[in-house]
């Protein structure tokens, strides 16, 4: 079976995002695309996942919530949507998160399993049948991105909602997810993700008390980052190492990592974002020499 023209224009949208093209040129592509075919849910799935990418929130919500009531099957719908909803400051929508993520792992391992029952037959079929069959992504590597997302959302709550007084369940069960996502990354050797991983790791650890094991777990994930173009700064890592080094009271190593991540990420910050980290980054200079860890 091969995709229709609007299939492969979507395809070739994919295609060109990864590959870093134009991306308004992509995003009035598949735009053109949603506005001949507004029920072809994966067009809405993969100008969400840009528009993620570009910190369009409100945006990406919409189309990824359009492309679930077309299609509620949609496995990297859901997973994606779980992704944004993580990234916004509304409790209720954290928690929304978590139920995304969740419903995204169990379709792509219910399609994993039919995948694996049908082999022979899928060995026979294009790439093309695959994805529009309703077998799109179904890898080591989406599976190891599936727990990731999952263990991220639950992560994120434990952060953001004060309120939950059962801390520790929520954070052993990110712990699990962690764990099967890096060993699906493990097997595909997807190095980006492992690194990812660790950081994501090393935030569990710090949520959980732990800063010693956070400490471990984000300077590994700075070691892996360096060999990985898009994340020799790794500005997360940076950050979470910060936050790890500051628990500690070793103020000087905080304040290189903070240092690091508003050199790495300071044009995504709001001006009141970067009053408010480089005043904590004086702050710690102070704390520093106050301590004699000059």
């Amino acid at each position: 079976m091969r995709p229709s023209d609007f299939e492969t224009r979507v395809l070739l949208a994919e295609a060109k995002f990864n590959a870093s093209y134009n991306i308004n040129e992509i995003i009035t592509d598949l735009q053109q695309v949603i506005k001949n075919h507004p029920n072809f849910d994966y067009a809405r799935v993969v100008l969400g996942d840009i528009l993620l990418w570009r910190r369009d929130m409100i945006g990406a919500e919409r189309q990824l919530r359009r492309a679930i009531l077309i299609n509620p099957l949609s496995p990297p719908a859901h997973l994606i949507l779980a992704d944004v909803l993580t990234y916004q400051s509304n409790i209720t929508k954290q928690k929304e998160a978590i139920k995304e993520a969740e419903t995204g792992l169990n379709l792509f391992e219910e399609v994993s399993k039919k995948q694996v029952s049908a082999l022979r037959g899928i060995k026979k079929l294009s790439i093309s049948h695959i994805i529009f069959g309703g077998g799109r992504y179904v890898n080591q590597t989406v599976m190891a991105e599936a727990h990731h997302i999952l263990a991220k959302t639950i992560n994120r709550l434990v952060e953001r909602d004060e309120t939950i007084t059962n801390q520790e369940e929520f954070l052993t069960r990110a712990r699990t997810h962690i764990q099967e996502a890096m060993k699906y990354a493990e097997t595909s050797n997807d190095k980006r993700r492992i690194a990812l991983l660790y950081d994501l790791s090393a935030q569990n650890y710090l949520l959980k008390g732990d800063p010693i094991r956070a400490i471990s777990d984000g300077e590994q994930a700075l070691k892996l980052g360096g060999n990985i173009a898009d994340l020799k700064d790794f500005p997360d890592a940076h950050y979470t190492l910060y936050s790890a080094y500051s628990s500690k009271q070793n103020f000087k190593k905080a304040t290189e990592h903070l240092e690091r991540f508003i050199q790495s990420y300071g044009n995504q910050l709001s001006p009141q974002e970067r009053s408010n980290l480089e005043a904590e980054l004086n702050k710690l200079k102070r704390a520093a020499t106050a301590n004699r860890q000059e």
